[in-house]
């Protein structure tokens, strides 16, 4: 269970930002016990800088192609297939278009 804020907010440098928080709750074991917090700040980019960024995070945290898309798993750590159906970038961005529209 999560629960979520969400806050627009345009700077001073004339981009728009989306700020989140939120709270995760366990569902199943321990019923409304706190499991996690998060943070995140957003703005919009286009395809080409994102694909940039990206590119660039996966070499820097050295992210193998076939983790690509793939997630931990919480009771044992160990990764899960995300079935996005190949890897690396191409198969992460064929993901994304099917859920997402890219300006």
């Amino acid at each position: 269970i999560q629960s979520q804020l969400t806050t627009l907010t345009m700077g001073t440098d004339n981009v728009q930002r989306r700020t989140r928080t939120a709270q995760g709750f366990d569902a199943f074991a321990r019923v409304g016990m706190p499991t996690s917090a998060s943070f995140y700040r957003e703005y919009a980019v286009t395809e080409d800088v994102f694909l940039s960024e990206l590119q660039s995070i996966q070499e820097e945290y050295n992210i193998r192609d076939e983790d690509m898309g793939a997630w931990m798993s919480g009771e044992t750590g160990g990764t899960v297939s995300a079935n996005i159906g190949g890897t690396g970038i191409e198969a992460v961005m064929a993901f994304l278009n099917e859920s997402f529209t890219f300006e």
